[in-house]
This record gives C-alpha cells, structure tokens and sequence, in this order.
C-alpha cells in the first residue's frame, strides 16, 4: 500500500505552488494526484452536441478571440477552425484554452497552439490522415508552456466536482473533465510497429585510402641499403676502436668469408657501419622500418684463458645486440643510443655455431639530417675475450610484396599483414613484440607432411600479455561492420589454458590520464574460442566474431595481440592471424507493405534491441520506403547498423521496427529549468461512461517526475468507459511513466508505442482496474526512475517495467516489451486496491492476488535487464488456472519468465531462449503447469552475434544457462509441485557451445534438505544425441550439505530415461534411501546429472511432524519392507535458520523453537504389500513425543502405497515417561532441550530454583508469547485421568535484568501486573492427507499464579487438570506458559507435568488456606484477593482486597469429577466481612437483597455459576442463616454459611462449576476460612430430612424462607439443641429444606412430624387454635412444594398441629402422605414450616419425614392426605 506521507517529492512541489494567474491560491497537490471530489458529467447545455449532433458551427474567426486572455468556447457553441492550415499559424493562447462547447479543426490541418493549458469540458475533434512523412510530421502541435499552478474551474454544472472551488491540475495540464475527445490523427490501417522480415546485406567492399604502403626509396637508390657477404672485401664495415677486424677467409657456415672482430676490451665492440662515413645515409628513408638480418657466431678467443664458453652460451647474458649510435652537430653535438634489439636468455645463441639474427632499426628526420657527424650501427654485447664473425648482412627497405596490393583485391579484405609469417622470413614485420625482459619471439619453421611452414615462436615469457601485435589497417575499419578473427595457437602448457585475442584501440581524443587506450577481449566463450589449449593438444584454430564500433572507427590505431590470463610462462606458437570482414554494416530492412502508405521519408523509427541489452537498439531516420510487390517492403535509412535478428532467422528471434512520429504532436515548453523533469501532462479524469478516442499522437517529453498523477497519458479515476479507444499514439521521452490507467475500466488501450521513458510505462496503477483491453502495443528503454524522483517509498518505479499490472481481470495480447532496465511485464498484486481506488472498494471486496484472470497471449518481451515477465513479490493465486499463453522471452539478462510466490498458475505455448534462465518456478510457486513450451539454451544466432559484436552474452558466466529450474521445496508442505508436459528442450550441452547448459536444473537451494516439490514430466524432447545431464541435473542440490538426497520426479513416459526406452519411472536422488527398496538393477544412473532413473517406480511419501527439539537429532524413522525384509532409516529434518550477532553468523534461537516448528520424517518408498514403520534411535524404538502423520497427493502412476500398506508401531508408554510430561524441566542440563517458544525465543537461565539453571522466554513482544513444549501425547489418552502442575516462576525485564512483580488477582490480560499461566495447545487432525483440516483447540489456565506473590523471590504456578475428550483425541499437545506483560522474560524451574488423584472427600481444595498459598482459588468479577492472618482456629485465610461489583468475590472450580447426578452435597465455612477501609463489619441476616431496596448490611449469599459452551446459569445455593454474630477488630467473631445442592444433570455435565459470593455491597469485602464441601449423607428412605434434629449445633441444611433469622437453641425437646426462627415478619416465613425425590417411592405413605413451640419475642409463651384455618389464631403445619421449570410452583399442606395446644410447651406437627406424580417427577421438591402469625417465633425440633411400611388403607386414625 501507499504511504501518504512518504510522497516527499510531492509535498516539496505542493510547497512551492506559485499564485495563479488570476490571483487566486491553486489549492495544494492533494495526494496520489487526486483531482476531483466527485465526477464530471457531460455539459447539459451542449445539448444535441453530446449526442453526436453538430450544427450551425460558427467559424473561429468569426469570435474575435483575444488570445492574450483565456480563451473558452462557450458552451453549447460549436467552433470551427478556419485559420489557415499550412503549418503557418501560430496562436499562442496566453491565459489557456477552455473548450466547453465544441473545437473542430479540419482534416490534416496544420499549426501550432501554444497555451498554459487545455481544458476539455466539452468537445474536440482532431483528424488527420496524412502520411508520416517529412512534410507532415509534427504538423499539428500543442505546446504548453508555463510554469504556475492552473487552477481549474469547471462549468457551474460540475462545480461540485470541485467542491465549489478549484480543482487542482498542476502546471502544464491538458485536462479533459466531462468532455470527449474525437482525435483520430493515424488510419487504423497504419501499422504503429511491425516485425523485421529480413534484412538487405551491403556487400559493397570498404574503400580505404589510408592504408600501408610501400616505401620509395631514395632517387638513385634500392631497397638494398646493405648486401655484404665479404668475399670482395670488409664492405662498410669495420671494427670497433681497440678491437681487431680480419676477414676469416672460408670461415663463413657455407665456406665462404666472414668478417671477423677479436681483441675486443668492450662489451660494445664488434662490427660497424657508419652510414655517414660510408655514403649510405643519402639512401636511407626516414622513418620508415628497415630490416636487418644476418649470420652470426661468436666464440671464445683463448681456451687457454680458463674460459670455456661465453656468458650467453653458459648462462643466456651478454648475448648478441644491435645498437643505432648516432651525433648530431647543432653546436654542442647530440649523441643518441637505441638498443635496437638484444637477444634473451630465452633464445640464446651458442658459441661456435652460427646463427641467424634479425632487427628492425627505424632512422627519424633529425638522425638523417646533414649536420649528422655519424650514423653508427654497430653488432655487440658479448664480453670481452669474445670474438664476433658475421656474414650475410642485408638491410632491407622492406618491398612492395609486403604491403596490400590494391590491384589485387580490396586491401581491406584481410586487415593483417604477414598473418601467416610467410611473407618476409626470417623477419616478423609488420608484427611487433611486447613482452617482458626476458621474452622474445622470432619466425620459426617446421616441417609438416613436407611442406615447410613458418610461425611465430615466443619464448621466454614470464607475463601474461607477452606476445606479438600488429596495427591492423584502420582505414577499412568501419562501425557495425562485423570481422572473423582467427589465429592457429599452439600453446606448449602441460595444463589446459585459455588464450585470449585482444584489441587494443587508441581513440582520437585519449583519456588524459593511462591508459591511453582501452582493451577489449575479442569474443571469449563458446565453441571456437581458445579455450583449453595445451601441449596435448597441439595446434588449435581460433575463430571469433567482432562487430567495430563508433570508437573503432574513429580510432587512431587498433592494435590485435595475445593473452593467456592464467599462464606466464609456457611458449607459445601463432600462425594464420587474419581479421577479415564476414558482414558488412546495412541499412535496408525488408518488413510488412503494410508501412508503405502512410510512413515515409524523414521519419523516425526505432529498430528495437537484438541482443541482451536495451541500449543496443537504433533510431534511425527513413531514407526512403519501397514496395516490393509481394506483401513486404523494404526500408532504407540514412545511417547503416548492425545486422539486427529477423524472422528469417527464427520467428521467435525477430526484432521489430516502430514508428515514433506522428503528425499531431503535444510537447511542454522548455521553460522550467529548476525543474527540467517537469513538462505537460495529459488527463483525462473522473468522467464515467462517456467514451473517448485519442489515436494517433505524439505526446514528448510529457510528465512531471515526482509528482502523483503527472503522466503523458493518464486515465483517472473515470469508472467505466467501454468504448473508449487509446490507440496508436507515441509517448517519447516521458519524465514519468507513460499510459497510466487508474480507477479506469473497459479501455482499448492498443497499438501504442513507448521509446525513452521513466519508470513503469504501460500501468494499472491502483489494483481496482479491470477488463481493460492492452494488445499489441510496444514499449522500449524503459528506464528506472532516479531515487530523487520517486514518487513514494511505496512506488516500485525505480524497478522500472514496461508493462506494469495491478490486477489480472485484464485483457493482454501481442503486446512487445522490449528493453526495460528492470522488468518487461511485471504482474503485482497485492491484497487490497490502492490509492484513491480505495474509496470505490469501501467493503474491501476486491483483492488482486486472488481476482479472476482475464488473459495473458502471444506478448513478447526481450532485451530487458532483469526478467523478461514475473510474478512477484506477492504472487497470484486465482481459483481458475491461469495460465500464460505463446508468449516468447527472449535476450533478457534475468529469467525469460519467474513465477514467484503464487499458485495454480500454467504456462502453455510460447517459446523461451536466450536467456540466463528461461523459465524459474520460484521456490515460492507451486502447482504449476509448464505444456506446450518451446525451451531454447544459448541459440546459433545470438552466439555469433554477441561474439561478434562484442554484446553481452550469457555464456561463460558464473552460472551455466538452464531452461526450466525447479526448485526442491514449495511454499508450504501441503502445495502442489509441478507439471511439465510436451516441452521441446533445444540448443543445451556442450553442443550449444556453453559447457555445463542444461535443460531442467534443480536449483541448488534447499530449505529443510527435504525434497517436496514433487513434479511430474512427460512428452520432453531434446536434440539428438543430448546426454542426459544436458537433459537433468541435479548436482548443484546432491551437493549441498544439507540435503537428505529424497528427490523422485514422476517420468510419466520415460522422456528422461537414460537409454531413451520410453520405459516411465522415477527420477531419483543417488542415493541409498531412494534405492533400498527397489529390485537389483531397476534403477540406472543418469551420468553426469547426480541422479538415477528407477524403471516402473511408482514412489509416494508419508510426512511425520514431530518436535524439532534437539534430543532427537539422531532419531531416524527406520522403515522395513515386510516382503524382502530390507530396511532403511530416513533421518529427520527441519528448517535451520540463522541470523547475525556481532557480525558472526548464529542459529537463530527465536526461529529454530517456535512452537509452530516441527522436525519431519518423510519416507519416500515404492509400492510394497507391508511396510513397518516406528521411530528408532541408537536402533532402540523410540518416540518423540507427538507425531502428526499424513500422506503426500496420490502420484499419476499405479500402485502406489496407502494405510493398508503402512503399519506405524507406537510404544506403549511406561510409568516412567508419564511421571513428568515435562522433560528437561529445569534446564539442568545447562540447554534447553525439548523446551520451545510461542514467541519471544528461548534461552537459558544462569540461575535456578533448585539448580544452577533455568529456562527462559528472550525478547517477549506479545503477553502470548513464552517457553513451552510438546508432552507425550500417549500419557494424555485417557479421559478422566487427572494431572497435577507444578512449577517456579519468575519475571525478569528484557531490557534492564531487573525482577519484576506480578498481581495474580489481576485478569485483565492487558495490564501490566498480568501474572503468567499455564495453557495448552492442542491439535487434531481430521484426515491423514497432507492438506486436510486441522482443529486446533486452546485450554487455559491449566495453572495460574498462586497468590501471594512474593517480591524478588520465585513464586509457584499451580493447577491441576482432568484429562479430557479433546485432550485424549489430540495429535499434538503443546504446553506453554504465558500472559506476562510484554517486555519481560518469564524465567521457570521445575516444572512438573504429574498424575494426580484429587479426593472427593472435600472438594473444595485448600479451603483452609493453610498452604499459605491461594492455589484452586481465583475470583469472580473484579475483584482480588489475598492471604489473611489468622484464619477461623488457624494460621491463614483468604480475603477479597477489592470488590468492584457486588458480584465480585474470590471463586473456586468444583471437581465435577467428584459429583454424582441426583446426590446431594454440602458447602459451609466461616466468613468474616470488613468495610472497603478493612475494618470488619457486621450484616444483618435478616435482610433480603433487592427486597424493599435493600442493598447495605445485606449478608452475602452463596450461587454457583454453570457454563456449558456459551450458556451460564447463575444459581443461588446459600447463605448465612443464623443471626449475625457481631463481629470487630476488638472481638473477633467468625460467622458460619451453608448451603445445600443437589448435582442435577446440568451441574454434572457442566463444562465448568463455580461456587462464589454475591449480592454484598460493592467496594466492602469479605473474609472466609474452613470452607468445605461435602456429599450429604445418602438418604435413609426412612428418615428424608437433613439435621432435623440440630443436634450437630448449627443449622446446615436447613433454608430460610423470608426475612426470618435462624438459630439453633438449648434444650431442644428431649435434647440438646432445637432450630429458632425468629423476626418473621410475615406468617409465610418459615424454614424449608429439599427433598430428594429420587428415593420416594410411588404409593407408599410416608409421615411427617416435628415439635413446635410458639414463643413471643419477650420469651412469653404465644398460643394458636389447631382447628383455626384463618387469623392470628391458626396454628403452623407443614406444606409440599414442588417446582419445574418454565412452570409454576405448586404447594399443598401435609401436616397440622394435633389435638389440644399446650401453651409454653411442646406440641406436635403430624401427617401422612403419598407422593403424587407430579412431585415424584418434579425437578425441585421441598417441604415448608410456617404458617405462624406474624412476629411470633416458631421453636422446632425433631423434624422428621419417614416412610412408613404401610399402605394407605392400612392406615387408621390420624390425619392423611393425599
């Protein structure tokens, strides 16, 4: 997505907006170059006008327009052009042009308009049909000019769109905003560009003028200046002074004489010859070269001396030189010496024996000149006692024969003199020699088959650029002119060397520092090049293509030489160097008639790049256009290149040539220099459904860099406007971008071209466009935009594409991309639209990287610098295949086309070559098809072309070419791999002349070492005679360290079999793990592809996830064939990642154990009846501790193995691993093995609880985040088995070390006090292939943090759980401890997963709080609690701190486990309650919450909270019963609760139960110790009522009904105790209690009973009538109640009082009963005592409902109802 307020250059210009010109503020750029607030519609009053109607045109003359204002044409006014049209009008309209009503000029009119802006508001209509030719060609131009911001003020109707005010449009605008444009300035039969068919050679021979020529030697004078065999005589030469001459008569090495120097005292003496004294110098020509040759022997003069050899026959110094002495007079003489040529060590000569000597000697002017005194050339160098004969001595000025002869042939057919060292033995002229001190070179000969043959010899090289040189004849040397050159080298290394041929070139205006020259290696790579000479190998024929440049041509001097990079010291032989000319430059080209008609002569024309750079294209201008008369015609220009590709070298190899003028044009003013990136821009914008046609325009140096929405041709924000037709125009030169499509749908964008632009050209720019029409357009020299003119982080233009897409529901066909500094097409897509678009996409419903595809067919892209089409970086995953169709890459230095991180995605049809890569399914795209495909490696063609032209090329690089690269791993385990099928593979191997090509490469990348991107392959073909590692390799892969060798390839026909047999199979790593289960023999090598074939294989793989800890680094997954008894182990493996620390590169902790990381086993076996496998290590079974299983898809072939092939051993866990689930609990073994992280990493703590370490989270970001780790999911798999959680904590800042606290009361996940807890993570598969759902379930808290917390010191997390159904059924249960605040490190030791048993004896756990902890105990609502001291008759109880609610309340779980449905059970306990200041506090019992308002003093009351899913049910189970006993600080008093329950269906299948406190007033708080609950004694059938005897002390069981206070009292009636209700305030108060039906039987009497006093308050005996039914007077008795629910209540009396009322004494209750069925079956049944008047106390004992073993008829006497 855009950043707003990244737009940094957008904000600067919004700075600097100057005043408009009619004094108002232009309002600022508003981002993304939004214009409008609403759309534009169609001006109303242009009437019949927008319906296509035009009448009563009024002429522009007519109007008297003043120019120097703005011009507008009103409304509903329709104005014709009439000012002349022959190019000689000019109006410059200095305030704009505002066409509201309608601008119509005449066809091909001519002229120029210049104006600030152009609005279109209404309508204008240009034509032109003319063609582009010279005369024609910008005829029509709009120049806009200006450098101010214009405001735009649209017509009243649309005033809105502008929200009343101004729309801001920038400078330079040509706007169009509810109007239409009608421009249709080229014929739709005029082709924009077109393929080059061919091309036409010029095979007209180089005339060169300036080229060598033979000297003419001086009048009267030869060639021969010096010719001395000294049989007549000494001749010119003498001895040096001091020395003696002799002539040695017959001493010569033919028997005749020989000129003999002894006596020598000076290296220098030796034979002489002055030129001056001999008369020679008037022969001699200056500077010109002179051949010297001559025998020569030296020898020692006296043996006797001790010296035996000389010291160049011994050692190779003081070897024979010629030396060129010469004295000038010019007053003071001036001496010269020139060391013309001295022998090295290298070809030393031997004493004794002649030997043949040569030298060049060049004489300058000022040497010749006649105030020389002499011109000495002189033989010396060997030391003294050495005596020199010489004989045969020629100086030479060299002849005609060794010159080019014109009357023989073009001189510069061969541009090398003497290539063949024929010409003038023993001399190398006109070669030259550049080499060390020690090196030579001289004419050697051999016989070969008995012919002589003469080379060039160099030895004695020590440096890699010694060799021989030569000029080559610059005159013949023109630009684009392609040469062939060969040399025959023969290199004497015993190791393979390469040579290189190499031009140095001397341009006309040299650098002025060194070097002066630049080198350049001719051609290096491919099939003729020097490459691997040796001794072994002998002569070898080099031959490299050169195309000359520009800088040749101009060049002063081109030398060619020899290099060997890696060799500096073996001899090297050369013979037949030649450069001659293979292809002469040219300038026709022969293309489509089509171009005949309407381009012509003077226009420009682009030739786009051949080779794989963008700057290799041509504009060229057209000379003139011929029809051939057979559907082609042929192009001349007025400059010659080089030959360009064509169709009738390949179809798919041809460039094209594009047209880029126009005869209308709109160009910018250059009159903005502080910002010469800024010129016009061209908008048509938010003007729905009105169709607009702009064809045929030139728009130049258009946009304005930096800026949103400053394009040449932008479509804004216009909804819908089918119809609309943007075609066979021409943007050049643009600042930025080119045809920009935005928020724009249903446009023909087509035959459009695009030369010289920055950054993205052909452009949907906000992902919401769709069904766009973009065919056979052309883009070219696409070019990044500079980072100073980017118009936001966000922006990618400095990636520049030509063809950049933001959505796929578009339509693209036969569209060229060819050449972009970066990418030719570009598909990105990201998840939501973009920029403005984003308001016409509110609900977000659009998403491009998962949109329908509309079509991608026959587009090309070539020449481009990166990839020629990619997918990237967010990818595409659409439904529906999309599949990419004959599209042709070629020449790009990247990919042909990358497919990257995307899905269900095809390519079909088409042809890739040339390229580093031609197609790349990137690691990160998966289920991939490749059909139909034509696959070229390095092609003839462009071999010769990049070796001849010196291009880039991409062979010899760092990698080898390859055609389809597969990658071994996808996106995510569950990705489909990839489908190739009928691929034509062609020019790979070593037969393509680039060593090591191949067709399908496996990228040698790896991410887990595991093979997963299974593929399969059929109908592949490749040129005869392919071995098959120019088929396959995998190499790259085998050889990575990491990767487990796994790979199988489905070969549905065999196109990969090494013997071609068409036998189908496999494809597999060579490896033991993909062979072990194969029969002897099944499986061939594939040479030189690191892989094997495995005939009728039909292999398929089983993935187990298990922890990645490192305790199972040596676990194997060992499988065993069941039918042959063979067995392999398939080692585990998982993604290792590493990051840097200190510049030092380190596992990265935080990746290698998060939780979501598994290690794998994947067996990838053939079919087999029964495999076992199990997990073993050290070859004992072994488990990991959860493993989650599935199936890879089912492969193509038959049969494959599945679960009845498969038997998976899992062993039974022992007592032993299920005593702690939680290994390595503390750490102690200094790692944290088995421990993993849910984020935050991992690391150990150097300081434990109960040992020296401890495990800690490293770097928490989120309160989820923390250690953990899988548990032994076997311990886990029976419901109902209890566990007990145990473990220490601390918490430790990140950043400072320093400990933190924690408030276990606090729940609010997000406060910073937030303690840690305990959750699980729990997974279950729900099917067992690779893909299928999986249900993931949390629980938490399994343990929280038990309060109090104790600052600085470790504190305790603490729960226990109940396995259950989920947790048994789950694959995968992980264990971590989380929910502290961000930023701090939870630090934990012994942690302890164990089984536990919890009693049900109390099940309220802890409940007298003497651990000293508040472990089982949470709260409810807010609230929090705390340790009290002392407790009710003990050290601790628990108190609530704060209260928030009066619902808020310290909570406990109950143990469903411990209910049993239909029983009933008991919670009392002890309760004290204080004021929100802490002070303790007194309630009066007596008062009912809510009745009568009451809210304060109300005693708390017990509930229970039932949830089940979603639902809770609150319900009231106690409260305290008797009077308040008055509590304080100074008297102590503890209060006794209770409550009574039965465990009905609800409550036992609960999820959870929770007993807690309510309706006590907020903000006070509640204390509470020895709480308890208990499973009420089973019910005798004959004695149904709970302490109806309070003879335990205290009313338990025993409810209040109404205000009353309940008490127990001394005596009772016989007894001890007896039950007191008292403050009733109503006769209906009374006391109840339950009755359990579910022991009652039907039709069976039962008897109630109890004893009753009646007392006033005063303690004086109350009397009542028993036979009163009404009054004061009625006595109490006793009633059933039952209640259902949704019904209600239904209550009828069972017991009176009996016979006579003794006042002040005892009296008896009595009745006998059945049960109706209505109570039998009733969900609450209880029994009531009341009935009293009000105010007086009922005193009762002795309450009793029994049953009796009598039937009702049986029964006599006494009262019965029923």
């Amino acid at each position: 997505m855009r950043s707003y307020s990244a737009a940094a250059g957008l904000l600067a210009a919004a700075a600097l907006v100057p005043s408009g010109t009619d004094g108002r503020t232009a309002p600022d750029v508003p981002p993304f170059g939004e214009m409008a607030a609403k759309d534009f519609s169609p001006l109303d009053c242009n009437g019949e006008m927008n319906n296509g109607t035009f009448t009563g045109c009024v002429s522009w003359s007519s109007q008297n327009y003043d120019t120097a204002a703005a011009v507008t044409i009103p409304c509903g006014v329709c104005v014709d052009m009439d000012l002349p049209g022959d190019g000689t009008t000019n109006l410059h309209m200095q305030a704009g042009l505002d066409i509201q009503g309608a601008l119509r000029f005449p066809l091909n009119w001519k002229g120029t308009i210049r104006t600030p802006f152009v609005f279109v508001q209404g309508h204008l209509f240009i034509d032109n049909d003319a063609k582009v030719d010279a005369d024609n060609i910008d005829g029509f131009t709009f120049i806009i000019e200006g450098t101010f911001h214009q405001p735009f003020f649209p017509n009243a109707q649309n005033s809105e769109s502008c929200r009343g005010m101004s729309c801001e449009v920038g400078k330079k605008p040509f706007v169009v905003a509810g109007g239409q444009l009608h421009v249709n300035a080229l014929p739709d039969t005029c082709p924009t560009w077109v393929p080059i068919l061919d091309v036409v050679r010029n095979e007209n021979a180089v005339v060169a003028t300036d080229y060598p020529k033979p000297p003419t030697p001086e009048s009267g004078c030869t060639n021969l200046i010096i010719d001395s065999n000294f049989d007549t005589g000494y001749g010119p030469f003498y001895s040096g002074l001091g020395s003696e001459e002799s002539i040695n008569i017959g001493g010569s090495h033919d028997g005749s004489n020989s000129f003999k120097v002894k006596k020598r005292k000076k290296s220098w003496q030796g034979p002489f010859v002055d030129f001056v004294k001999s008369g020679l110098r008037d022969c001699i020509v200056a500077n010109q070269t002179y051949l010297v040759e001559a025998k020569v022997k030296v020898s020692v003069e006296d043996p006797s001396s001790g010296k035996a050899y000389s010291n160049c026959h011994s050692n190779g110094t003081d070897c024979l030189g010629l030396t060129i002495h010469t004295a000038n007079a010019d007053g003071t003489p001036k001496l010269r010496w020139n060391n013309v040529r001295q022998i090295q060590s290298s070809n030393r000569h031997y004493d004794d024996t002649w030997f043949d000597f040569t030298a060049e000697v060049y004489f300058i002017d000022e040497v010749l000149a006649d105030d020389s005194l002499y011109i000495m050339m002189y033989f010396g160098g060997p030391e003294t006692g050495i005596a020199m004969e010489i004989d045969d001595v020629k100086m030479i000025l060299p002849t005609p024969d060794l010159f080019p002869d014109p009357s023989k042939g073009s001189v510069c057919e061969d541009l090398v003199i003497n290539g063949n060292a024929e010409n003038a033995p023993p001399h190398k002229f006109p070669w030259n020699f550049i080499g060390n001190r020690d090196s030579s070179v001289t004419v050697m000969s051999e016989t070969v088959n008995g012919t002589v043959n003469n080379f060039f010899g160099i030895r004695g090289r020590n440096a890699t650029w010694a060799s021989i040189n030569v000029e080559l004849i610059n005159d013949c040397i023109v630009r684009h002119a392609q040469y062939t050159i060969k040399a025959k080298i023969r290199l004497d290394s015993l190791d393979e060397q390469d040579v290189r041929m190499v031009l140095k070139t001397w341009p006309v205006d040299p650098p002025p520092i060194p070097p002066f020259y630049k080198t350049e290696s001719v051609g290096f790579g491919g099939i003729s090049s020097c490459v691997g000479l040796s001794r072994e190998k002998g002569w070898f024929e080099c031959s490299r293509q050169f195309q000359f440049t520009e800088d040749h041509e101009t060049a002063t001097s081109i030398e060619l030489s020899f290099m060997v990079p890696d060799d500096e010291a073996s001899d090297i032989d050369i013979d037949n160097v030649s450069v001659v000319r293979s292809a002469a430059p040219l300038n026709q080209f022969v293309v489509s008639n089509s171009v005949a008609s309407c381009w012509g002569a003077g226009a420009t024309i682009l030739q786009t790049s051949h080779t794989l750079s963008r700057e290799d294209e041509n504009v060229l201008t057209v000379e003139s256009i011929t029809d051939n008369g057979d559907s082609t015609a042929t192009i001349r220009t007025t400059t010659p290149v080089a030959k360009p590709s064509s169709e009738a070298d390949g179809s798919n190899y041809a460039v094209e040539m594009a047209l880029l003028d126009r005869n209308v044009k709109i160009a910018p003013e250059s009159d903005d220099s502080i910002n010469p990136f800024h010129g016009a821009h061209f908008t048509i914008a938010y003007t729905p459904n009105v169709a607009q046609t702009l064809t045929g325009v030139h728009l130049s140096g258009m946009g304005q860099q930096g800026i949103f929405g400053r394009y040449p041709i932008h479509l804004q924000m216009n909804g819908n406007i089918e119809g609309s037709d943007i075609s066979r125009n021409v943007v050049r030169g643009s600042n930025q971008r080119c045809y920009v499509v935005q928020g724009t749908h249903g446009v023909n964008l087509e035959h459009n071209i695009a030369h010289d632009t920055f950054g993205h050209c052909f452009m949907l720019e906000d992902g919401i466009e769709q069904n766009n029409t973009i065919n056979y357009n052309l883009g070219s020299q696409t070019k990044a935009t500079p980072e100073d003119g980017i118009l936001s982080i966000a922006e990618s233009d400095m990636f520049s594409a030509t063809f950049w897409m933001s959505n796929p529901l578009n339509y693209l066909q036969g569209n060229i991309a060819a050449g972009s500094e970066d990418t030719g097409f570009w598909y990105e897509f990201l998840e939501l639209v973009r920029g403005p678009s984003v308001k016409r996409d509110p609900e977000y419903a659009i998403n491009p990287s998962t949109s329908p595809f509309g079509h991608f067919k026959d587009n090309k892209f070539h020449s481009n610098d990166g990839e020629g089409f990619k997918v990237y970086p967010n990818g595409y995953f659409p439904e529906t295949r999309a599949v990419f169709e004959n599209s042709v890459g070629i020449k790009n230095k990247g990919a042909g086309m990358l497919l990257h991180n995307s899905r269900n995605l095809g390519i079909d049809g088409g042809f890739y070559g040339d390229n580093r890569m031609q197609i790349e399914v990137d690691s990160h795209a998966d289920d991939v098809t490749i059909t139909n495909v034509g696959v070229g490696g390095l092609s003839p063609l462009y071999q010769l072309q990049a070796e001849g032209g010196g291009y880039a090329s991409h062979c010899p690089a760092h990698r080898a070419i390859s055609g389809v690269q597969l990658h071994s791993f996808l996106r995510f385990r569950n990705s489909k791999g990839y489908v190739l099928e009928n691929i034509n593979f062609s020019e790979f191997g070593e037969g393509s002349g680039c060593v090591g090509t191949t067709a399908i490469e496996m990228d040698s990348q790896v991410r887990d070492g595991h093979f997963d991107a299974f593929a399969s392959v059929q109908g592949l073909t490749f040129a005869a005679g392919a071995s098959v590692k120019e088929k396959f390799n995998m190499c790259g892969l085998a050889g990575h360290d990491d990767f487990i060798g796994d790979l199988a390839i489905n070969d549905l026909d065999g196109s990969l079999h090494p013997n071609a047999s068409g036998t189908p199979g496999f494809v597999v790593s060579n490896s033991d793990l993909m062979t072990t289960f194969m029969e002897d023999g099944a499986c061939k090598d594939m040479e030189g592809s690191c892989s094997l074939f495995c005939e009728n294989a039909c292999y398929r793989t089983l993935n187990f996830a298990v922890p990645v800890a490192s305790d199972f680094d040596d676990v194997v997954m060992t499988v065993v064939d069941g039918v042959t008894g063979k067995s392999a182990d398939f080692p585990g493996y998982f993604e290792k990642k590493s990051t840097v620390v200190d510049d030092v590169e380190v596992d990265d902790t935080y990746e290698n154990y998060g939780y979501q990381r598994r290690r794998y086993y994947s067996p990838v076996v053939p079919y087999s009846s029964n495999y076992t496998l199990k997990f073993t290590k050290s070859g004992a079974d072994y488990w990991p501790m959860m493993v989650e299983m599935g199936w890879e898809d089912q492969p193509a072939c038959t049969p494959f193995v599945d679960d009845t092939n498969i038997n998976f051993v899992i062993p039974e866990a022992n007592d032993a691993e299920c005593s702690n689930l939680v290994r390595n609990s503390g750490g102690e073994k200094g790692t944290f093995d088995n421990w993993m992280h849910s984020g935050g990493g991992i690391k150990i703590h150097n300081s434990g609880f109960s040992g020296s370490f401890a495990i800690s989270s490293n770097g928490r970001t989120g309160s989820w985040q923390g250690p953990g780790q899988f548990l032994d999911v076997r311990c886990l798999s029976t419901v109902g088995e209890q566990y007990e959680i145990v473990a220490k904590f601390k918490l430790i800042d990140t950043a400072t070390g320093v400990e933190e606290d924690c408030d276990p009361n606090q729940k609010n996940v997000n406060d910073d006090s937030i303690c840690p807890r305990v959750s699980f993570r729990m997974r279950q598969l729900q099917g067992n292939t690779i893909g299928d759902a999986v249900e993931v379930k949390y629980a938490y808290p399994m343990a929280e943090a038990v309060a109090p917390f104790t600052s600085g010191s470790w504190n305790d997390l603490y729960g226990v759980f109940t396995v259950t159904e989920t947790m048994a059924a789950a694959d995968s249960i992980f264990m971590f401890i989380e929910r502290a605040k961000p930023g701090v490190d939870i630090v934990v030791d012994d942690v302890l997963i164990q089984p536990t048993v919890q009693g049900c004896s109390n099940a309220i756990y802890n409940g007298d709080f003497e651990l000293g902890d508040m472990r089982y105990w949470k709260t409810i609502g807010n609230s929090e609690i705390a340790i009290s001291e002392p407790g009710h008759a003990s050290a601790y109880a628990l108190k609530t701190t704060r209260r928030d609610q009066f619902w808020s309340s310290m909570a406990h779980d109950i143990n469903l486990d411990c209910l049993v449905e239909g029983e009933d059970y008991g919670i009392d306990g002890y309760i004290r309650l204080m004021d929100s200041n802490g002070a303790f506090v007194n309630c009066d019992s007596t008062l009912t919450w809510g009745v009568n308002s009451a809210m304060t003093n109300v005693c708390p009351s017990l509930d229970m909270r039932i949830v089940k899913g979603n639902i809770t049910e609150d319900r009231h189970i106690g409260q305290v019963t008797q009077p308040w006993n008055s509590d304080s600080d100074a008297a102590p008093v503890w209060n006794q609760f209770n409550s009574i329950f039965k465990a009905d269906a609800t409550i036992v299948n609960a999820d959870s139960v929770t007993i807690f406190f309510t309706r006590y007033e907020a903000k006070a708080n509640i204390m509470i110790d020895d709480v308890s609950m208990k499973p009420i004694v089973p019910k005798d059938p004959a004695q149904l009522v709970s302490n109806g005897d309070g003879e335990a002390g205290n009313t338990n069981y025993i409810l209040t009904k109404g205000s009353v206070l309940l008490d127990v009292t001394s005596p009772g009636y016989e007894s001890n105790y007896s039950f007191v209700v008292s403050n009733r305030a109503k006769a209906s108060d009374g006391i109840s209690q339950t009755i359990d039906n579910t022991v009652l039987e039907a039709g069976v009497m039962y008897k109630l009973h109890a004893k009753l006093k009646l007392l006033m308050p005063s303690g004086v005996a109350y009397d009542c009538d028993p036979t009163a039914n009404l009054g004061l007077k009625k006595c109490p008795g006793v009633s059933l109640r039952t209640q259902n629910p949704s019904e209600p209540a239904f209550t009828r009396p069972v017991a009176t009082v009996q016979g006579e009322w003794l006042s002040g004494g005892w009296n008896s209750i009595e009745g006998f009963t059945t049960f109706t069925t209505s109570e039998l079956m009733s969900k609450g049944l209880m029994y009531f005592i009341d009935g009293a008047a009000a105010g007086v106390d009922m005193v009762l004992d002795n309450i009793e409902l029994r049953k009796l073993d009598i039937t009702p008829s049986e029964l006599g006497g006494g009262t019965a109802t029923s």
